[in-house]
């Protein structure tokens, strides 16, 4: 079914390479699912697959659960499961995962403040009336 899905999807990308990434990720990492009936997936199975590389690979995980997610909507669609779909991302998916985040990038510049004496509205809605002046604060 995964080839039916990638192959309905496939119009609408720009690019080759996803057709091959979406089959790539789908075979590598959904192994802990690979033998399960379409129709008896739980969420038990999406977090066996997920868990072990959530948090050292988060941005292919969030892709993978996408593509999960995508494949039991289109088994839905496709009369091979009934009920919720146990990838989808509301709900207890939030508890199940901490977000990723990449720590902020230290900046050495000084902010950047922009400075207007007056403000007009005008035929495009608010826009300054005089020039505005760019300068840092150091």
């Amino acid at each position: 079914m995964a080839d039916e899905v990638i192959a309905s999807l496939e119009s609408g990308w720009r690019n080759p390479k996803h057709r091959d990434q979406w089959r790539t990720t789908l075979q590598t990492y959904c192994d802990p699912m690979r033998g399960v009936p379409v129709d008896q997936v739980t969420t038990d199975h999406v977090l066996s697959v997920l868990k072990p590389f959530w948090s050292k690979v988060p941005e292919t995980a969030s892709r993978l659960w996408g593509r999960i997610e995508k494949m039991l909507d289109a088994a839905k669609a496709r009369g091979h499961r009934w009920g919720e779909n146990p990838a989808r991302w509301r709900g207890t998916w939030i508890t199940c995962f901490q977000p990723v985040r990449s720590s902020p990038a230290v900046t050495t510049r000084p902010p950047l403040t922009i400075r207007c004496r007056h403000w007009s509205r005008g035929s495009a809605g608010l826009a300054p009336s005089v020039p505005c002046a760019l300068s840092s604060q150091s």
